[in-house]
């Protein structure tokens, strides 16, 4: 049910963010936007801290985080990034702009993918077999 809801959430305020980006601007969408992603992750990060996690919390902030998200940098990234060029190199800049995060993202998920299997590796219980040896091993 919360992903639903997340999922409603993320879908109504990129509607949102689409007709309000002429009409607000985008330096004032992508700068509330940004404050308010700011507050969404501080008050997760205050939910964390006070072990909140009974309720709808982190639930209410981390869909305040999506909205801002979606509003602001979800909805305008893709028109900054066409206008950033000059209309000559329009078509290559905006395709080495887009497609540089789809590296970054390939890269960090198989960095992600190596760091899961090492900490699998680690709390198996063939490696938790190794541990009292390689303790004697040390003194």
């Amino acid at each position: 049910m919360q992903s639903i809801m997340i999922g409603i959430t993320n879908l109504t305020f990129t509607m949102l963010g689409m007709f309000l980006i002429d009409k607000v601007g985008r330096k004032k969408l992508i700068g509330v936007g940004a404050v308010g992603m700011f507050v969404s992750l501080v008050l997760v990060a205050r939910g964390f801290w006070l072990e909140r996690f009974e309720g709808y919390y982190m639930l209410v902030c981390l869909m305040g985080y999506i909205a801002f998200f979606a509003v602001s940098l979800g909805a305008t990234i893709w028109v900054v990034i066409s206008e950033v060029f000059p209309n000559s190199v329009r078509a290559k800049g905006a395709g080495a702009g887009q497609h540089d995060p789809g590296c970054g993202r390939r890269c960090c998920r198989g960095s992600s993918l190596s760091s899961f299997r090492l900490a699998a590796f680690a709390i198996s219980s063939d490696f938790s077999r190794l541990l009292p040896s390689a303790a004697l091993s040390l003194r």
